[in-house]
């Protein structure tokens, strides 16, 4: 059998088709695998670098996971809490608003806790001065009951006894029924809008005021001339500080600005509150403050007390079905979040109290 011999362009050529073929080859293992470098041999630096690369994606994912469930897990919680503190808020108070007639401003309206509609009930609590501080204490000191020294100029001066809960019109009456003073030339009067006393005076004498609780107003008087000794009515907001700050009514009532007027609320679930010393349905006092108004209790909470062991259960139940992947922090379980590979940066949350 004779040699076969090949030319030199003839081996080219096969090892031109070798070189082809192995390209298809790899051109096929790369279109297969989505890789540009599939082993060691290929490319030794960009297959470990892909590698790890590859091995940190794929720890990055199962982070984005354990986050993901995370997340889940704190919504199921947040959802549980919001159906609780719905729950929990699901009561109301009745209340009534009143107006203030601040124009009669004698004794004080009170606030009567307790009775029933149509009757005062006993040991009410009053709170005072609620129209408005047209008395003789808000005008000569703090307590007046007693004597008040009038002098006019240098004339004799002159004793007029006083009340602590004189109004202004019973004050204007017992000093101008003052014959003394009313010789003088003396006479005591009000302002248009009924909030202030005026003092009138002859011959450019000046009216003094002195004793134990008085106050003195302004002085100089000139003849035809008139001196005020002021008063305030009390604002709606003085009333609602009064009313709150009462450690008697704090559990009873709750008091409030509603546009100006005074809103009275019950906390009470087993009475009505009565409301005192009203003419016309507005506050007032002396003797029109006759009239009553009740303001009913609170039967939406009286019932959820009744049911307060039920509700307590239903919202542990509430509770228990706020999980996520067998995680429940209203449970008091413990969530941990982990934000690398190592697990050296985490976030553990944990509820103090899941107890309703």
């Amino acid at each position: 059998m004779s040699d076969i011999s090949l030319s030199k362009a003839v081996r080219s050529n096969l090892l031109s088709l070798q070189d082809t073929a192995s390209m298809m080859a790899k051109t096929q293992e790369r279109l297969s695998t989505g890789n540009k470098v599939n082993s060691a041999l290929d490319n030794p630096t960009n297959f470990f670098t892909a590698s790890a690369l590859n091995s940190r994606a794929n720890d990055l994912n199962a982070l984005m996971d354990g986050m993901a469930n995370g997340i889940q897990t704190l919504e199921a919680a947040d959802n549980g809490l919001s159906s609780v503190t719905k729950a929990r808020q699901d009561k109301s108070f009745k209340g009534v608003s009143f107006e203030l007639d601040g124009a009669t401003a004698a004794a004080a309206g009170a606030l009567v806790i307790g009775g029933t509609a149509g009757t005062v009930a006993t040991g009410g609590t009053s709170v005072s001065t609620v129209s408005g501080s047209a008395t003789a204490g808000a005008v000569f000191g703090t307590t007046v009951a007693g004597d008040i020294t009038v002098q006019v100029g240098s004339n004799t001066a002159v004793n007029v006894t006083l009340g602590a809960a004189d109004s202004i019109d019973a004050v204007i009456t017992k000093l101008n029924a003052n014959s003394t003073l009313k010789a003088q030339g003396f006479s005591a009067s009000k302002n248009t809008a009924g909030t202030s006393l005026v003092f009138t005076s002859e011959s450019n004498r000046a009216i003094t005021l002195t004793g134990a609780n008085a106050t003195a107003p302004t002085t100089g008087v000139t003849s035809g001339a008139q001196t005020a000794s002021a008063f305030t009515a009390r604002t709606v907001d003085s009333i609602v500080s009064d009313i709150n700050s009462n450690t008697t009514l704090s559990s009873k009532v709750r008091a409030s600005n509603d546009n100006s007027k005074l809103r009275i609320e019950n906390l009470l679930t087993s009475a009505d509150v009565k409301i005192g010393g009203l003419s016309g349905g507005k506050v007032t006092s002396g003797t029109a403050a006759i009239g009553t108004s009740d303001v009913g209790k609170n039967t939406v909470r009286g019932d959820l007390i009744k049911q307060f062991n039920d509700l307590r259960q239903q919202l542990d139940r509430t509770a228990e079905d706020a999980s996520f992947n067998g995680i429940n922090l209203l449970r008091g379980d413990a969530l941990k979040l982990t934000f690398n590979e190592t697990g050296s940066s985490s976030l553990t949350v944990q509820a103090k109290d899941a107890k309703a």
